[in-house]
């Protein structure tokens, strides 16, 4: 593969990029995936208490027709819901965080395998050796032959 894209002009450091990319994306959706289970383990657990709560209320209601405090379930209740939360900005912090850092590499992927060429308007570069026009995919110049990676 390395050969491959020496051939077509394409430099280790743009390969070493796209893998860095794509390591990133994998501990991205990693992170993703263990911020979700929490969440998931945390909202069981507060199902499991409007559970329990309901069947407690049940049982002291059935046997003497009153009502009971219910405020111990209802603050684990709101404990949960608080962790849930925090869980849920994590979450959207580090979303943001590897797409930025994706996006920075994406960009210098993008932009940094010209260097030395320089960009007008319309997308059409120039020939950091003798300044002809020159396509951004080019790989030699058309005017003088050179190299541009």
């Amino acid at each position: 593969m390395a050969l491959l894209n020496r051939i077509l002009g394409k430099d280790d450091r743009e390969e070493k990029l796209r893998q860095e990319i794509k390591s990133l994306e994998l501990r991205k959706e990693s992170v993703l995936a263990s911020i979700n289970n929490e969440i998931i383990k945390l909202q069981s657990e507060q199902n499991s208490l409007f559970l329990d709560a309901g069947k407690y209320a049940y049982d002291i209601w059935s046997k003497d027709k009153l009502q009971t405090d219910l405020s111990s379930y209802w603050d684990k209740v709101q404990e949960l819901d608080d962790r849930i939360k925090e869980q849920e900005a994590k979450k959207k912090e580090m979303t943001e965080r590897y797409d930025e850092e994706i996006e920075l590499i994406s960009n210098n992927l993008n932009n940094g395998m010209r260097e030395g060429t320089s960009t007008d308007d319309s997308g059409m570069a120039s020939c950091p050796h003798c300044g002809a026009t020159i396509a951004s995919d080019d790989i030699f110049c058309q005017s003088c032959g050179k190299k541009l990676q």
